[in-house]
């Protein structure tokens, strides 16, 4: 081998000059060739911008080239960190986050943790499944890659679940940080682990829809498939007579639902008579009343066609609810008007809604006291979502659980899970990692809408590692990314027309669905595909409208490949399980049942993985 330091040069030599060098050693002399592809893309690095020789197509091949040699030589470490150079040159380059989940696969050294992924598995997957999606020609080179990245995951879940339980110790604390008071892993903790319960909020608002019924009052576990329903159901399967014990285990789960109902306001209801019996003297002293109220004010609203913000009903309906939890002095009374409320921009923001609540308690409160516990809720509540991930309520929680202390990231790795009422983490957490929640569902934004949207409803602007990141990040540039041909803007003229045609579908019945909503949004898509690449948001954001109106169109197959395609997004976007993507492999499993053999015209390329990514993220539920 020769000296490749001494004997290669960029002394007055061009980006193809150093390219074809390195080739001319390629086979026989791969460091040597390596040294040459890396001076290439040393000086694109350095020269770009005042150089037409140092072209984007140049620095690709060369980049690509390089890497393939320091893979080949076992150099992972050095690959690694240039696939990493070359990303920030080249966000999309499909060969350099293939290599990196290489790397990540044959040396779980690498420096995995700064890349926010939890373990070496995690970061293989991701990297393989961006490659795959920024150049599709790769699934087919990638797919035994994606195996064993996913049979990887499953082993670091189970070695890591059975470390996990051999201790009873703590896995994590309270800290002061510098976004205030956070949570904080004490122990490494593996996937899918329960580390706050959601069934003892200070106070709930149910959702107007809902009609104070989404929820119950007292814990917040969402209704849709109670304790009194899955009795009537046990009941009508252990008995011959199937349709009689059936239509009575329906009444008798009726007229158990009436009784757990407050027959006065018909405002609240509970889950059990555990829970109607603790919340009942609050209701009864503190809340009733000013239900009724509510009830009667809404008439109103409706009755004379009044413009009143949406948010008015949940937002009522809460503050109703907290007063009462701080006057029945539940725990954590004494902590709720000290949370964070930004107050005066939250009401001015709401406005009218500030006047009308204070309107509904006729001046028996003060209007400070109600503008702050108006603030509270906008910043500090988090939803409550039926099984389905349907919004039915918000819940505030300030006792002395950790529940309230969970801060937001863009990169979360902990999740809400609306089956088991609690918060569990998503993938490995380490020893001194923050343990984060996400507060908006919309992390396939890029940086700047994501801060917009958290700065209009919880008024902070995120300063998360992926917000600081920024544009830095390949694929968060990625994102946004705009054909060369593309108009001037494109994205910024593109984004209003989506989010009102998605808007506009997303918010219509069932029932008025039609096939002429699923060729409208198919055209937008194929348009939108003309000036953005495939991975941009805005296409994201058609697919998951489209995978609405296949299901409701009953298209099975169209409806197995868009829930793929944003599985594979998501994928790519953020490491563990999340649960939207259990939802979407929930889906994807039932598409595929119903195709049977037909199941093959879908080309997808998580198709073939669908049943491996079932058993990760599903593995042995919530511990």
């Amino acid at each position: 081998m020769s000296a490749a330091p001494d004997a290669v040069s960029a002394q007055g030599e061009t980006m193809l000059q150093l390219r074809l060098k390195g080739n001319a050693c390629f086979v026989d002399d791969p460091a040597e060739a390596a040294e040459y592809y890396i001076q290439a893309v040393q000086l694109y690095e350095q020269r770009h911008n005042r150089d037409a020789a140092c072209t984007l197509d140049e620095f690709t091949k060369s980049a690509g080239n390089a890497l393939t040699c320091l893979f080949k030589m076992g150099e992972t470490e050095r690959c690694a960190a240039l696939a990493t150079r070359a990303l920030a040159c080249n966000p999309i380059l499909a060969k350099a986050n293939a290599f990196y989940g290489l790397c990540a696969l044959q040396d779980p050294s690498v420096d995995i943790a700064s890349a926010g992924c939890g373990s070496a598995g995690a970061a293989a997957l991701v990297h393989l499944c961006r490659a795959i999606y920024e150049l599709p020609s790769m699934e087919v080179s990638t797919r035994d890659y994606v195996d064993q990245a996913l049979t990887r995951l499953i082993a670091e879940h189970v070695s890591g679940t059975e470390a996990f339980l051999q201790s009873k110790e703590p896995g994590v604390r309270l800290f002061r940080g510098p976004c205030g008071v956070s949570v904080e892993a004490i122990r490494t903790i593996p996937p899918f682990v329960i580390v706050a319960s959601l069934l003892s909020p200070f106070s709930v608002g149910v959702f107007e829809g809902f009609a104070g019924q989404g929820c119950c009052v007292e814990c917040s576990k969402a209704f849709g498939f109670d304790d009194a329903e899955a009795a009537a159901e046990a009941l009508s399967e252990d008995d011959s007579d199937g349709k009689d014990v059936n239509s009575e285990g329906k009444k008798a789960s009726e007229k158990e639902r009436k009784s757990l109902t407050c027959t006065t306001c018909h405002m609240v209801a509970y889950c059990c008579p555990a829970c109607a019996d603790a919340h009942r003297e609050q209701h009864e002293k503190f809340e009733c009343a000013w239900m009724r109220r509510l009830s009667e004010m809404m008439g109103g609203i409706e009755t004379r066609q009044l413009d009143v913000p949406e948010q008015f009903f949940e937002l009522a309906y809460h503050c109703i609810t907290t007063l009462a939890g701080i006057k029945a002095k539940r725990e954590g009374h004494e902590r709720v008007l000290s949370l964070t409320s930004h107050a005066n921009e939250v009401i001015q923001s709401l406005y009218p809604i500030g006047p009308l609540i204070c309107d509904l308690f006729k001046g028996e409160e003060e209007a400070a006291t109600l503008y702050t516990i108006i603030g509270v809720l906008r910043c500090n509540a988090l939803e409550v979502a039926d099984r389905s991930g349907l919004g039915v309520a918000q819940a505030l929680y300030c006792g002395s659980e950790i529940t309230s202390f969970f801060n937001h990231s863009c990169t979360p790795n902990c999740a809400i899970d609306t089956v088991g009422h609690a918060i569990i983490t998503t993938r490995t957490v380490h020893i001194g990692e923050e343990l984060t929640i996400a507060y908006i569902p919309q992390l396939y934004w890029p940086t700047h809408l994501r801060r917009e949207r958290l700065s209009e409803c919880f008024y902070f602007v995120c300063r998360c590692p992926r917000c600081q990141k920024g544009d830095k990040e390949p694929f968060e540039r990625a994102l946004s990314m705009e054909r060369p041909h593309a108009p001037k803007d494109a994205t910024k003229h593109l984004h209003p027309k989506v989010q009102i045609a998605c808007a506009t579908i997303r918010s219509r019945m069932a029932a008025d669905v039609s096939q002429k909503d699923a060729d409208e949004l198919s055209k937008l898509l194929s348009d939108l595909l003309e000036q953005l690449f495939p991975f941009h948001y805005l296409c994201h954001e058609v697919r998951n409208c489209l995978s609405f109106v296949h299901a409701v169109l009953g298209q099975t197959r169209q409806c197995l490949c868009s829930c793929l395609d944003e599985l594979l997004l998501w994928e790519c976007l953020l490491p563990g399980g999340l649960p939207v993507k259990k939802m979407k492999i929930q889906n994807a499993l039932e598409c595929v049942q119903d195709l049977g053999a037909e199941v093959s015209s879908c080309s997808s390329a998580l198709l073939p993985h669908l049943s491996r990514l079932a058993l990760v993220y599903d593995a042995d539920g919530p511990l």
